[in-house]
């Protein structure tokens, strides 16, 4: 007898994949890839979703619904990845720019989506984005942690950042 048991993550969210900007809408440049509410959902995340690498290698790219896919965010259940949503609205980001191997970006997107999703960082961290830049000789890696409160960076996201040799710089404020 198998047991069908799940093991629920402390918040669900949801993975979007999104496409360069030529709409009138932000909207419409992302597409949600799938939810996350528990462990076993998780990694079937990691497993079936392609991997961040793609984003870093300038010899390979991904579309989704036939548009290429120039970065990936994990926002929690409900809140949506553009500065409109009144969760984002107000808030803060907080970003790295920075160059890695393709194995080494996948590695570091897999490691902030298992913190972010494990609740290492408290509820005012509202999403992960990361996003690939092709220039001809190079690929510009941005990522972005979107804060709820104005004022505060959670101190496990700035000690995260710290292990993976990240340095995070406050954005303006959105909204």
């Amino acid at each position: 007898m198998t047991c069908a048991r799940h093991h629920l993550l402390s918040s669900s969210w949801a993975l979007y994949a999104h496409s360069p900007s030529d709409a009138t809408t932000y909207r419409s440049c992302f597409a949600h890839v799938c939810d996350v509410a528990t462990c076993e959902q998780w990694g079937q995340m990691v497993r079936h979703v392609p991997a961040a690498s793609t984003l870093a290698d300038p010899t390979k790219t991904m579309t989704i619904h036939g548009r290429p896919v120039t970065s990936f965010s994990l926002f929690r259940d409900g809140i949506t990845p553009e500065w409109e949503h009144p969760r984002n609205r107000g808030g803060h980001t907080l970003t790295a720019r920075f160059r890695r191997t393709p194995a080494d970006c996948a590695a570091l997107w897999v490691d902030l989506v298992a913190e972010s999703a494990r609740g290492a960082f408290d509820d005012g961290v509202l999403g992960v984005q990361l996003s690939a830049r092709h220039a001809p000789s190079v690929v510009h890696l941005k990522l972005d942690v979107w804060c709820e409160d104005p004022t505060d960076a959670p101190a496990p996201l700035h000690g995260w950042a710290r292990n993976v040799g990240l340095s995070l710089v406050r954005s303006e404020r959105r909204g």
